[in-house]
């Protein structure tokens, strides 16, 4: 089941970047090594699948980052979000 679960590098580090989280942070919040999270990152383009991937990808979305499959379409409640932060001029 964990194999269907996939992050590459480059989503990893943009992601902990809007997060505003240390490598050390996302280690500690996925249960991995340090070296885990440096060895995920340091090819953007290479993907990481498997139990690795999955405790990545359950701490952004514990944290509140929602990833997309290929084709699928951002909800309209979030888009409605983003819209009202826009307008409202909160910083995000």
């Amino acid at each position: 089941m964990a194999a269907n679960f996939a992050i590459n590098g480059a989503t990893c580090r943009s992601a902990r970047a809007v997060l505003g989280w240390s490598a050390e942070t996302l280690a500690d919040r996925a249960g991995v090594s340090r070296t885990t999270v440096w060895r995920v990152e340091k090819d953007p383009a290479q993907i990481q699948r498997g139990p690795v991937a999955l405790a990545l990808l359950v701490a952004f979305n514990t944290a509140g980052i929602d990833f997309l499959t290929p084709g699928e379409v951002v909800p309209e409640r979030v888009i409605a979000a983003i819209a009202e932060r826009q307008v409202g001029g909160k910083n995000w």
